[in-house]
């Protein structure tokens, strides 16, 4: 009885810790698009940190469903798609902007 306890307690305590981290990538990531939005040519690496970071949050978490997901998603990969450096590297961008900013609709919260 002990051993399940504990281990419950550290299957909870994961749990957290991913909820968490979603959120700090998330909340990482809309910070790296508004430093490359304020100064395109200066911050065109914070574009780049922005698409790594949104890319940890898993789609199946309450960060990876919400609004502000789809949204920032959606935005990143826009800029992407508008910024000529990046859009060899990035051909599928517009349509992951698309579907990103369909998804927004259902998102929760």
């Amino acid at each position: 009885m002990k051993k399940l306890l504990l281990s419950f307690l550290a299957l909870a305590s994961f749990s957290a810790t991913v909820l968490a981290q979603g959120e700090a990538s998330l909340k990482t990531a809309d910070k790296k698009l508004k430093n490359y939005k304020y100064d395109r040519e200066k911050n065109a690496d914070d574009l780049v940190i922005a698409l790594e970071e949104i890319s940890k949050v898993e789609t199946g978490s309450e960060a990876g469903s919400s609004v502000k997901y789809f949204l920032t998603l959606g935005a990143i990969n826009k800029e992407l798609a508008a910024n000529p450096t990046f859009s060899p590297d990035h051909p599928d961008a517009p349509i992951n902007a698309f579907e990103a900013l369909s998804q927004v609709g259902t998102a929760e919260g």
